[in-house]
């Protein structure tokens, strides 16, 4: 694996090294972090990549894990998991594995919560051709502290998950004069010659404002979509820019900083190959992808 995640921060946009610490603010920071377990017998480990936020000393972890890696990029299964401290005591987990047929298959969520709001809602669709998209959503949190974490999967062959979390200590009607923060990982997993392939894209710093809509929008439809958040929404229309948090209007907004890095960076990143299998990780457009051949 590769020693290198895309980050896209109000103070910086580009490649961030694993390990790391960002400070985002006096009492807010992100860390990256890679941990490898002890290798068994059969030279099987398991991998846990690990995004971990911190807003006023405490912390909301967003952890992927795979399970019996072996040097030839085979995985036994993968487990996301969400453990907020922030949001009270909450924890999120669910695993996925490929079937015989190549199929991924997707256990259902546990939740482990104490006195703090869960509200989960499951939909399929079809596409014009017919295709089933299965999307499962989970709101957590109180007013000021919130998360969402999202659950698509295409045909059982492509599955995106996405975490979305939001602290903020004012409301739409006034000036906040604490920590406000909003942040977001999503990772995507696919199949290809019987192992996973799978795409970090984050985390990435959002407008409040932009998240609470976009809670908002889920718990009222159900579903989930990137373009729900108008942030999201406006950086797929080629409308770059940060919305500034300190004005009362969601129409104001602000440049992109011009001290961070372009959002075309590119390069490739191999530092932490596993026995010399080529498993690096291609870094391209603030996107980190694991590929396995």
């Amino acid at each position: 694996m590769g020693n290198s995640l895309g980050v896209v921060l109000d103070n910086y946009t580009g490649s961030a090294p694993i390990p790391c610490h960002l400070p985002l603010g006096a009492s807010t920071s992100i860390d990256l972090d890679r941990k490898l377990g002890e290798k068994d017998d059969a030279g099987v480990v398991s991998e846990t990549w690990c995004v971990s936020y911190t807003v006023d000393k405490e912390t909301c972890d967003v952890s992927l894990i795979r399970h019996g890696v072996d040097q030839h990029g085979n995985v036994e299964k993968v487990e996301f998991v969400v453990s907020d401290w922030l949001c009270g005591i909450i924890h999120g987990k669910f695993c996925m594995v490929i079937t015989e047929t190549n199929y991924i298959r997707i256990d259902p969520c546990e939740w482990v919560s104490l006195d703090e709001f869960l509200w989960t809602k499951a939909k399929r669709s079809y596409d014009a051709r017919g295709g089933v998209m299965d999307t499962t959503v989970h709101l957590y949190g109180s007013e000021s502290k919130r998360g969402l974490l999202a659950v698509e999967s295409k045909k059982n062959t492509v599955v995106t998950v996405a975490h979305y979390f939001v602290k903020t200590s004012g409301t739409s009607f006034c000036r906040s004069t604490g920590t406000n923060i909003a942040l977001s990982v999503v990772a995507k997993f696919g199949v290809s010659n019987g192992k996973f392939e799978i795409r970090v894209e984050g985390p990435e710093q959002h407008p409040v404002s932009a998240l609470l809509f976009l809670f908002d929008e889920v718990r009222r439809t159900g579903i989930w979509k990137p373009t729900m958040c108008p942030h999201c929404d406006h950086k797929r229309r080629g409308k770059l820019f940060w919305q500034s948090e300190s004005e009362d209007s969601d129409s104001v907004s602000i440049p992109v900083p011009t001290r961070a890095t372009p959002r075309n960076a590119r390069g490739v990143s191999n530092g932490g190959r596993f026995r010399g299998n080529g498993n690096g990780n291609i870094y391209e457009n603030n996107i980190m992808v694991f590929k396995r051949r």
